[in-house]
């Protein structure tokens, strides 16, 4: 640059040089904040969309032996998500209330899906014959009643859901109280 002085001509290629590097700086710390947001709204849209099961209308039902059914249970099952759930089953589960290993699994329904606010009837009897034989077979001196479903959440994989529902001791009814609509 003709004219300039020797000292204005090298401040230039420092500025510039400055600059350019200021500017990388600004694009690197831009691009970790929009990963960041990212991640933080993909964890967002997860629970978002998270299935929300729960139980309305429940119906249990605990009798003396003067009853054939020692154990009924009716209720509504109702997506309260934004997305269908795809149920693979709903399981009664039978037996021993801490021992997993001691328990019937019964089957109540196959697989189904239940779109967002959808609602599926479930029901259940357990005879007094039933519990005797279970008891006897499985060396047991309890019976508790688990309601338990099996879902395909969607993000992929398998989930499931418990609820324990009470139980018989002996001649003895026992009676968990479910705790809320929602399934844990």
């Amino acid at each position: 640059m003709p004219g300039l002085s020797t000292n204005v001509q090298l401040i230039f290629p420092i500025l510039a040089t400055v600059v350019a590097v200021i500017s990388l700086v600004v694009a690197v710390i831009s691009l970790v904040v929009s990963i960041r947001a990212n991640r933080r709204s993909a964890r967002y849209q997860d629970f978002e969309y998270a299935p929300r099961l729960h139980v309305e209308d429940e119906d249990v039902r605990m009798a003396t032996r003067s009853f054939p059914t020692a154990f009924h249970y009716r209720a509504d099952l109702v997506n309260r998500g934004l997305k269908p759930v795809d149920v693979s089953r709903v399981i009664m589960d039978c037996g021993g209330a801490d021992e997993s290993s001691k328990r019937e699994h019964h089957v109540v329904q196959g697989r189904f899906t239940l779109s967002p606010g959808g609602k599926r009837e479930v029901s259940f009897d357990f005879s007094w014959e039933a519990v005797d034989d279970l008891r006897r077979r499985l060396d047991l001196t309890e019976c508790a009643f688990l309601l338990r479903i099996r879902y395909e959440p969607p993000s992929g994989g398998v989930s499931e859901v418990q609820r324990r529902l009470g139980g018989v001791n002996g001649e003895t009814l026992g009676f968990a109280v479910p705790d809320g609509e929602r399934l844990k």
